[in-house]
């Protein structure tokens, strides 16, 4: 039976009435479930009052963490000698050394641009002398990229343009644009994406055909010719042809004397060779073999251009023209299939069929021909590539793109124009003043709050919600002992002569402007503390956070003899740093890479130079040679090492069988991060003892949400306890009541008839 199921309750009885019952109940309440009650209350005060107190004190920790890193004093600003209009501006990442640097620009660098004559509509057909189904394929050639494109009788100039942008996929850029002349107001332009002689835009009236061999058309002169491209194919110097490039080379498969093979040439033939400003004739004669000619290179141009013949065990050989260690920086080799020659206008390149024969036959190369547009007032190239050209502190240097970034780790030079500007990194502590302002701030209010949390009224018997909490009392005056107090640090101090001297020298954070006032809070004074950091950033780095950072990576593989080249096609042989994956296995454009050498000490140079040319930032390459003694023989072997010291995971892999032939295996690493000893470092460590993972605040937050549980679990057992005594209890009465009930009915009954009889007698 349910509680208050019997409203009738006492009727019988006069004495067990529902209003007792509720009494009792109610009593019985109070005495047991009410303390629970009241517990609770108390228990979500504190976890209130513990969460913003957390809340509280990770705001200041976080400042302090900020200030006991060493990256906070890595940080960098750059002053230059122009205020407006500079030749160049220059940004530093954090970390950068401090340097001047000075600049000169002598030349940007600039884009390909080019433009058609005049037509009178973009919906005019480009050529309409080509018949129905005839078909005209002209190419664009850049950066030693082909580009063929097709035009039929239906093609207008609307759609020539479209069809450049997907055949290059928008590194040359083809529109159309409205001049606004009278007449034939319309002009295509071609404009490359890239600046930099490199994506230079080179034309060639026709196409490959199926053998890879290239075929001038008439239909595709006409084209160009249509465009007002008209192209210089014979009377022109090394700037009036777009240049000629060598492509990826095509393995030659040469006799098990290598090298020693015999060119086998029926007469001597002769190819030019450019490098930087020079160009270089190069003579192959019947009587040379491959290895005459690969020397022959090499003393020709004087160590700046060098022809490199890489083979593996089937005697198959790839050859590469490729800039010399006496080559100027940057430079780039181009190969032309024939020499100089007196023309009518004065000397001109000329090309053979012979020498393009050589190049393709007999060393694999496809020599890509892209020739300039015959333009003696500049009409339709309105703009020509060329690199940017400066000096760097009296270096000369050359870059195909405006934007340097690689001067320097972490520094990124923007050419402007012509001029000279000098640049100074400096020191930036701004940050630094502002997170010690933050850190002023976020003590203040966690100070305030602590004094209203823990206060206790003796008058009226007040208390704070975190009153008497010893893991919460002690907070305040753990932070300041360790706040001011005085540390030991390496400086500096001049002696009588004036000299430096190292020396131990004592400081606190009262020498930086930080001070605990009258009220118990902090101010901070950024003028004290700018002038006490610019007499020496490092002794005040080393103070607030003793240089934190992470440990040194490095990784050495086993001695190896490098004996015989080594064919890296098919290795999977990979970096990954920095979150870039680096693919060991080709070169840097793409081609499979054999190591190869004329002994292990030119091999062992060549891995390091293949390794290092993928310039992985912040990762040392190097391949070092160690005597080995074995009894009473001592024979040299080679090592290969990784070094970094800025934190990037490190990850090496690759076929098993291959990287132990390089005394590698897979491998990866991931540096750990070193704690600091300065005194932010030390504060961040005290209070990751309080509210970190295993903190007393978080321990004690841990503790009174079991301790709301268990009391809420008791309330819940008293309640049930005293509901299920009363729902007895209530039963137990309700019978009575029956009983009761019956009894008066009798004693009613009876009492009728006893007066029934006496009025009988009567």
């Amino acid at each position: 039976m349910a509680l208050g199921s019997v409203t009738s309750m006492g009727v019988a009885s006069g004495v067990l009435t529902k209003d007792l019952f509720d009494q009792l109940k109610t009593a019985d309440e109070a005495a047991q479930v009410k303390p629970y009650e009241k517990k609770l209350e108390t228990n979500t005060a504190k976890q209130t009052a513990l969460t913003e107190l957390l809340t509280k004190l990770t705001t200041f920790k976080s400042a302090v963490s900020s200030l006991g890193d060493s990256t906070a004093f890595a940080n960098r600003k750059v002053e230059s000698s122009v205020s407006d209009n500079p030749a160049a501006t220059l940004t530093a990442s954090s970390g950068v050394a401090l340097q001047d640097l000075m600049v000169e620009v002598m030349q940007i660098a600039k884009n390909d641009v080019y433009q058609s004559k005049g037509f009178n509509k973009d919906t005019d057909t480009v050529l309409s002398s080509l018949s129905s189904g005839q078909k005209a394929t002209f190419t664009l050639v850049q950066n030693g990229k082909e580009y063929a494109i097709e035009v039929d009788s239906t093609t207008t100039f609307r759609q020539l343009a479209d069809k450049i942008n997907d055949a290059t996929d928008g590194k040359i850029q083809a529109k159309i644009i409205n001049t606004g002349e009278k007449t034939n107001p319309y002009r295509l332009t071609l404009t490359s994406t890239e600046t930099g002689v490199d994506n230079a835009i080179g034309f060639y009236a026709g196409s490959k055909d199926s053998n890879g061999i290239y075929q001038e058309t008439q239909e595709a002169k006409d084209v160009l010719s249509a465009l007002g491209w008209n192209l210089k194919t014979t009377d022109f110097d090394a700037e009036g042809f777009g240049g000629f490039s060598s492509s990826s080379a095509q393995k030659v498969q040469l006799s098990s004397n290598g090298l020693q093979d015999s060119l086998g040439l029926t007469s001597d033939i002769k190819f030019t060779v450019f490098v930087g400003d020079e160009s270089f004739e190069i003579d192959a004669l019947t009587t040379d073999t491959y290895d005459d000619l690969v020397k022959r290179v090499n003393t020709v141009t004087g160590g700046k251009v060098q022809l490199s013949a890489g083979g593996n065990v089937n005697n198959e050989f790839s050859f590469s023209f490729s800039a010399g260690l006496n080559a100027p920086s940057g430079s780039e080799v181009k190969v032309f299939d024939g020499v100089k020659v007196a023309g009518a206008s004065g000397d001109v390149y000329q090309t053979n069929a012979d020498a393009s024969s050589f190049l393709s036959n007999n060393l694999g190369l496809n020599v890509v021909k892209n020739y300039g547009v015959d333009d003696a007032n500049g009409e339709y190239h309105i703009k020509q590539a060329q690199d940017a050209i400066f000096t760097l502190d009296g270096v000369r240097m050359i870059r195909s793109s405006n934007q340097v970034n690689d001067i320097g780790a972490g520094l990124t030079l923007s050419l402007k124009q012509e001029g000279e500007v000098n640049f100074s990194i400096e020191q930036d502590v701004a940050d630094i003043s502002e997170t010690m302002n933050s850190l002023v701030e976020a003590f203040n209010e966690l100070t305030n709050f602590l004094t209203e949390a823990t206060k206790y009224d003796v008058d009226t018997g007040v208390a704070g919600d975190l009153q008497g909490v010893s893991e919460v009392t002690s907070l305040r005056s753990n932070i300041i002992s360790q706040l001011f107090q005085t540390q030991m640090v390496d400086g500096v101090e001049i002696d009588d002569d004036g000299n430096e001297v190292s020396t131990k020298v004592m400081a606190s954070l009262q020498d930086f402007g930080l001070t605990l006032n009258e009220s118990g809070l902090l101010t901070f004074d950024s003028s004290v503390f700018n002038e006490k950091v610019s007499e020496d950033i490092s002794f005040a780095e080393k103070f607030f956070s003793g240089v934190s950072g992470f440990e040194e990576l490095n990784y050495v593989g086993e001695s190896i003899k490098l004996d015989q080249d080594i064919d890296f096609k098919n290795s999977g042989f990979k970096i990954t740093f920095n979150d870039k994956t680096y693919d060991l296995s080709k070169d840097v454009d793409g081609n499979d890479f054999v190591l190869t050498g004329a002994d292990a000490a030119e091999r062992a140079k060549n891995l390091a130079e293949h390794i290092n040319s993928f310039a992985i930032e912040d990762l040392n390459v190097s391949v070092e040679e160690i005597s080995v003694r074995n009894g009473s023989t001592t024979t040299v072997e080679y090592i290969i090492k990784f070094n970094s010291d800025n934190g990037s995971d490190f990850k090496l892999e690759g076929n098993e069988s291959f990287l132990e032939g390089l005394g590698l295996e897979s491998t990866q690493l991931s540096p750990q991060y070193e704690q600091g000893t300065g005194i932010f470092a030390n504060l961040k460590e005290v209070l990751d003892g309080i509210n970190g993972s295993n903190g007393t605040l978080t321990l004690y937050e841990q503790q009174l949400k079991s301790e709301s549980k268990q009391l809420q679990e008791s309330k819940q057992q008293s309640q049930d306890r005293i509901d299920a005594r009363y729902e007895t209890l209530q039963n137990t009465w309700v019978q009575y009541e029956i009983i009761m009930s019956k009894l008066n009915t009798q004693s009613n009954a009876i009492s009728q008839m006893i007066a029934a009889m006496s009025s009988t007698e009567q």
